[in-house]
């Protein structure tokens, strides 16, 4: 199968003094064909880590890890 979207290390920290790990050390594959449900309780960082895939070029600018459609 082909791979549509790819995630190695994603993360993405929040304050300074307090810091709050909303997306830590996320790594997936997606393929084409399958299907695929982002779950879990409120305030896990499910909406973060759709922003960071939907906007993956600001990964770069405020977090870190790779992410990119193939």
């Amino acid at each position: 199968m082909s791979t549509l979207l790819k995630t190695e290390h994603l993360k993405k920290y929040y304050g300074k003094k307090k810091i709050v790990k909303a997306v830590d050390d996320v790594s997936l594959e997606i393929h084409a064909g399958s299907s695929m449900a982002l779950i879990g309780e409120s305030g896990s960082g499910k909406t973060t880590f759709g922003k960071l895939i939907a906007y993956r070029w600001k990964i770069l600018v405020s977090g870190t890890g790779n992410a990119g459609f193939v």
